[in-house]
């Protein structure tokens, strides 16, 4: 199994501040994206103007996305081990830090 290292900044919850697998720099865009929540249900105003809500990683499935596997030498287990823990680690909620 891949050593994977995921580490979001303290302060800027979204991004990696250090993102590795087998001690390689990889990047998080290659395994999916970030989206946010419906703008229309939050309550809070100022946070939908100048931060996230309900932000998230939503990973790509393996079957859509077999290249990128490829070139980070995975298998289809440590594809989906990564996605899983990039959606665990990258899933903010409503944040505001950018305000």
């Amino acid at each position: 199994m891949k050593k994977i290292v995921i580490e979001p900044y303290d302060a800027l919850p979204c991004a990696a501040h250090i993102f590795t697998i087998d001690g390689k720099d990889a990047c998080i865009d290659h395994f999916g994206y970030y989206e946010d929540g419906d703008y229309d249900e939050c309550e809070y105003e100022d946070i939908v103007q100048w931060g996230c809500y309900e932000r998230y990683f939503r990973g790509l499935p393996y079957s859509e996305n077999k290249e990128v596997a490829e070139m980070y030498n995975l298998t289809e287990e440590e594809y989906n081990e990564i996605v899983s823990e990039l959606e665990d680690k990258f899933a903010i909620g409503t944040c505001g830090w950018c305000v």
